[in-house]
Formats: C-alpha cells, structure tokens, sequence
C-alpha cells in the first residue's frame, strides 16, 4: 500500500517523540481507519491508530505518552491522530474483554477511556491493518468474530444512527446548508449494512459506491452527492434545492437502517 506522505510524517513523527519519551515501550503501531482502506482524504480524514505495548503504561509512561501525543499535536494541530493504546494480551481478548485503556482522540490524550473498544478496530487490524511497527497481525493473534461485528452494526443504528437522523430531522435550518452532514449520514448507514451482508469492513467510498450498485436507482443523486463531498468537502451540490437534499437524505438513511433491521433481526 502506497501511504500518504502525510500520513508518514505524523506516524514517524509520533513514534521518534514516544521513543525518546519511553524508550522501547511502543512494540507494534498499526493503522486502521481510512488510511488502511485506501480511502484517505487530505482534507477531512483522521489518523486512526492502534498502539500495542506489551503490558499497560505505568503512571510515568502515560505522562511521556500524553507528551508525545501533545508534541505531535503542535506538530500538526489541524490533523487528528486518534486510537487506543492496547496489549498483545487486550489484542487476543478481544474489545468485550478490554478495560478502559489509554487513548487518543482529536489532540487529547486520556488515561483511561472506552475510546475504540469496539469489534471495527479488531477486524481492520486483522483484514486492513497497516503495518508500521510489529508483527504482520492475523486471527491467531487478534480476537475476530463476525458474529458479534453484525451484532455490533444493528445495536450502532439503534444507538447511534436513529438519534443521529432524529436531530437532523429536527434541526433543517442548522444543517441544510452544510455538506458534511449528508456525507457522515448517508455513507455512514451504508457502511453498516455492508458490513451485515458481507461481514467485512468497508470505507466510506466503498459503502457509496457498493449503494450504488444496490439500491434503487432513486437514490442515486443523494449518493452521488454524499461520494462528491467525500471526495472534496466544498462540493457544490447537484440539488437546486437543500431542502429536497435534507428530506432524501432522511428517507435514505432511514431506508438502509430499516432494510438492515428487517433482514437482520
């Protein structure tokens, strides 16, 4: 894989800093997110990360983390670098069986957290982890079951997506004019309902582009403006209207979340 040479930068970055703030306890940095799916966009993408070491930071360790990660910030404050700081022990257990662990998220660094405890990051580091410090990772080291990932996506629809479109629902005058809320939306459900059907992870691109190609062809201008703004966030719409965008963006996502809770469930 060809990784961004911003995303090398901030990665070499980050490990020279935590190297010389605790020598020899980072073992293995891997990336997962976007980067690991071929689907970073300068413009709006993370740095996701999962950081391994072989037992929890000590108290001084954390304050050298929490320096490392502060020195990158200011390094690039307008780039997130964002994940957990895990074992190989937390790696093979599984999400369900971590406690709180340290981690990073848009320029804070916490010392305890559920931040990523979740079977996504498992299954990227399996099928889509990049490697920039360890071991090549497979299902002999990382927990990985597809069974509890479905379960996973149709409790995230009922806790996460419904309210979501709720708000959105609720507040036309605060986001029809706003692109990123369409994009977030509509690829965002689809990546869910990829994932039921085929037990993988897939990217932001690639749910819009799998939706394409599955659903009915009266969605197809609220996808292709979701996939235009993924690509470039100030995309001009292709609605006249934002209104009509707002309304199919409401009628599509709910669509994928009840297509996916009828044939889930």
């Amino acid at each position: 894989m060809n990784i961004p040479a911003k995303v090398l930068a901030i990665t070499n970055n980050f490990l020279d800093a935590a190297d010389t703030a605790v020598p020899g306890f980072i073992q293995g940095l891997y990336l997962v997110g976007s980067v690991a799916l071929g689907d970073f966009q300068a413009q709006s993408s993370d740095v996701d990360f999962v950081v391994v070491s072989a037992a929890p930071p000590s108290e001084a360790e954390l304050q050298g983390l929490a320096a490392a990660h502060a020195s990158l910030r200011k390094a690039y404050p307008d780039l997130n670098f964002d994940g957990p700081h895990l074992t190989w022990a937390a790696l093979a257990a599984g999400p369900q069986a971590c406690a709180p662990v340290p981690f990073n998220h848009e320029g804070n660094f916490e010392p305890s957290g559920n931040f990523a405890l979740d079977p996504v990051t498992w299954h990227e580091l399996v099928d889509h982890g990049v490697v920039l410090r360890g071991p090549t990772l497979d299902k002999t080291m990382v927990w990985y079951d597809v069974g509890v990932l479905r379960a996973w996506m149709l409790n995230n629809y009922q806790s996460y997506w419904l309210p979501w479109l709720k708000q959105y629902q609720d507040a036309p005058d605060q986001v029809e004019p706003l692109n990123w809320p369409v994009t977030w939306g509509v690829l965002g459900v689809v990546r869910l309902h990829y994932t039921l059907v085929n037990g993988r992870i897939t990217s932001k691109t690639g749910a819009g582009q799998y939706a394409l190609e599955t659903f009915d062809g009266r969605w197809q201008q609220i996808i292709t403006d979701a996939l235009n703004i993924r690509a470039n966030p100030t995309a001009v719409s292709t609605y006249e209207n934002l209104s009509a965008r707002r309304s199919d963006v409401c009628a599509f996502m709910q669509l994928v979340i009840d297509a996916a809770q009828t044939s889930y469930f």
